[in-house]
């Protein structure tokens, strides 16, 4: 296999030999590392290097560790951190950079290498709308860096601007199902997510069928006058409803908000007195509004957890084990 070393150590006694040609890889590295650097940073790397396990050192032959299903990229960043060569360490990455270096620092336990760049980093994507593409990787961003406000402003956004499968599976803007993101295996956040959707659709659902008993009471439309939009009774429920309780309903709930949002505004002037509209739009707004986040008290522990590893929780490493002293004076 063709690859391309990198020596970040030049006594380095260990050589990663990260990525694979295999599956679509694109590109093989060998980095030639310092191992007891990398155990300290990494208590995963602790335990395969020196805890008797397959990757440990061999007798008389070059150590070679490989890597095959880890993208070289993130070991770069992580490798120049670990090693002191903070000039190549960027002050900027991309979305999906920021993201592949997490699934790194997750799966070998050393997000406290990052603490200084963490919070840099993610800044440009903090406040990002729902309707930005990979929306869905910065729900787990913000959980892996602890970041509370981010994550909860991204829950939401998925509770209202995600759509779902017919196995009633979260999915993304092409179709695919969150919970085939290796991110989300190890976790319960899309199921709280699901559930706080589901909860506004049965909350929408509720008052359609409400609007759909008051009209079969009473004697419809009174009014002669044709509006622009047609906002008696019966067109608001045609319209609108999201389902009819049998067939689930697999858009987006902000769309339903959008659509009740452009017949509003002329309901007052012909329909005031039999359209349903001014009940379901107050009511719905409020139910967008002031749904509960999907944050459960176990999320809340671990992005503390989190966020005492980087200089987002306002706090330095918390995993060195050393101990605090005294700055010289």
């Amino acid at each position: 296999i063709a690859t391309e070393k990198v020596s970040f150590d030049d006594r380095g006694d260990l050589t990663l030999r990260v990525g694979s040609l295999e599956d679509g890889g694109a590109d093989v590295f060998e980095f030639v590392v310092c191992s007891r650097a990398l155990a300290r940073a990494s208590p995963v790397f602790r335990a395969m290097l020196f805890g008797g396990f397959s990757e440990s050192k061999p007798e008389g032959d070059t150590w070679i560790v490989k890597l095959p299903e880890d993208r070289p990229a993130p070991f770069f960043i992580l490798l120049n951190i670990i090693h002191g060569r903070f000039r190549a360490v960027p002050q900027k990455l991309k979305l999906d950079e920021l993201y592949q270096l997490l699934v790194v620092t997750n799966k070998y336990d050393m997000l406290s290498v990052i603490f200084q760049w963490a919070p840099s980093w993610f800044e440009p994507f903090k406040t990002l709308e729902a309707s930005i593409e990979g929306n869905e990787r910065l729900l787990w961003i913000a959980w892996e860096l602890g970041d509370k406000g981010a994550f909860e402003l991204m829950s939401r956004n998925l509770v209202l601007g995600s759509g779902i499968d017919n196995e009633g599976r979260l999915i993304d803007k092409k179709g695919v199902p969150l919970n085939t993101y290796d991110c989300y295996e190890a976790t319960d956040i899309l199921d709280s997510i699901t559930k706080a959707r589901q909860n506004l659709v049965n909350d929408l659902n509720g008052l359609f069928h409400n609007a759909i008993r008051k009209a079969l009471k009473n004697r419809g439309c009174i009014r002669k006058e044709k509006p622009k939009v047609s906002t008696s009774s019966q067109a608001v429920v045609g319209h609108s409803s999201p389902s009819d309780g049998r067939i689930p309903f697999l858009g987006q709930v902000i769309i339903l908000w959008t659509r009740l949002s452009i017949m509003r505004p002329d309901y007052r002037v012909v329909h005031e007195e039999c359209s349903p509209l001014a009940y379901i739009t107050a009511r719905f707004e409020a139910s967008i509004n002031g749904f509960s986040l999907p944050i459960l008290e176990n999320h809340l522990n671990y992005m503390r957890s989190q966020a005492g590893k980087t200089a987002i929780g306002g706090y330095g490493p918390a995993e060195t084990g050393e101990p605090r002293t005294k700055k010289p004076k």
